[in-house]
């Protein structure tokens, strides 16, 4: 697929992010995501299974690893 802002083409990427979330500091590894030479995109749906994960964890303390797929 073909970027409509940079022309370049999009590849499939794996990305890491990082979360404040109550007391801790939680890293999800591996979430899917597009990139082109302009952006990384995440799409809304995993951004929102995200966002509830987030939610059901505000009762974490410290670093917190997980892979999207725990996710």
């Amino acid at each position: 697929m073909i970027c409509g802002k940079c022309f370049s083409e999009k590849q499939n990427v794996l990305i890491d992010q990082v979360y404040p979330v109550g007391g801790a500091i939680l890293t999800i590894h591996h979430i899917p995501a597009t990139q082109c030479n302009c952006r990384i995109y995440v799409s809304n749906s995993v951004n929102q299974e995200i966002a509830e994960y987030i939610e059901n964890s505000d009762s974490k303390s410290g670093q917190i690893h997980i892979s999207y797929s725990e996710v």
